[in-house]
C-alpha cells in the first residue's frame, strides 16, 4: 500500500518506499521501489591529505552514482505516476531503504517560504 510521509519544500508529495508496478494504472501490484544510485569502484582519486583516499566505501555522497536505469527512481529518488491521492498521476518522492533513503536534491521550484 502506498502511504504518504508528508510534503517537499517544493510541495511534491513524499510516499514512502512503495508504489504501483506500473507508473500509471493504480490497480497494478504495489512494489517496494529503489534508488539508481550504486556505489562506485576502484579508489577514490584523492591525496588523503587534503581530500579522501581509500576505496569507495559509502562514507561520502560522491562515493555513489546515479545509473539511469538502475532501480525505479530518478536522481531525486522520485518519479512521475499515479497515487492513492493523485489518481491522475503526480511527481512525487520516495523514502526508499537504500542509498540515498532521503532525496539529495529537489526537481520543481522550491516554495519562497524556503527561500533564505
Amino acid at each position: 500500500q502506498m502511504v504518504q510521509g508528508g510534503w517537499a519544500a517544493n510541495g511534491f508529495s513524499i510516499y514512502y518506499k512503495y508504489g504501483y508496478s506500473n507508473t500509471d494504472n493504480n490497480t497494478s501490484t504495489v512494489i517496494e521501489l529503489t534508488s539508481g544510485y550504486q556505489l562506485k569502484e576502484e579508489n577514490r582519486p584523492r591525496d588523503g591529505t587534503l581530500a579522501p583516499c581509500d576505496v569507495y566505501n559509502g562514507k561520502y555522497e560522491q562515493d555513489y552514482d546515479h545509473i539511469i536505469g538502475l532501480g525505479n527512481l530518478d536522481v531525486s529518488n522520485g518519479r512521475n505516476g499515479v497515487t492513492p491521492d493523485y489518481p491522475n498521476g503526480t511527481y512525487y518522492y520516495v523514502i526508499a531503504t537504500d542509498y540515498p533513503i532521503f532525496s539529495r536534491c529537489y526537481s520543481g521550484t522550491l516554495h519562497p517560504t524556503f527561500a533564505l
